[in-house]
């Protein structure tokens, strides 16, 4: 037997979207933190009574300072990300994870190398065939 389900008014979501889309791109692989930072602190700038950023980067926001309750907004803002370690003399690149990168998921997935000198380079990760792994000289 179903129960009567009482509908609800919805209360309006309010979402910063054009906040919510820099932050999800801001480039911040663990260790390199300091885009999405930027992107929060500079969001938070005109809302929180007191910003603070620690040593380690972290940034903590504090609303209604002197209030009861006195709120505090915490987030984790760095993603997981690959590393360049070496290009080859056909342009393949190898790289190591920052973070916990599942390989076996990411052949296929699109990436941007951010690179000090071009800006940014767009990328597909690939993978060898487990067949030319194995071939020698033309061999198994």
């Amino acid at each position: 037997m179903s129960e009567k389900v009482e509908k609800t008014e919805k209360k309006p979501r309010i979402i910063n979207e054009e906040f919510l889309e820099k932050l999800v791109n801001a480039p911040s692989p663990t260790g390199f933190e300091q885009p999405a930072q930027s992107v929060y602190r500079e969001y938070l700038n005109n809302i929180a009574d007191k910003i603070e950023t620690d040593v380690m980067g972290n940034v903590d926001a504090v609303l209604n300072l002197e209030g009861d309750p006195r709120i505090v907004l915490m987030g984790h803002v760095d993603e997981v990300g690959l590393q360049v370690k070496y290009i080859d003399e056909k342009g393949f690149i190898r790289f190591h994870q920052l973070g916990g990168v599942d390989a076996h998921l990411t052949p296929g997935n699109r990436v941007r190398i951010l690179t000090r000198s071009k800006g940014k380079v767009l990328g597909v990760i690939g993978k060898k065939q487990f067949i030319f792994k194995n071939l020698k000289n033309g061999k198994m």
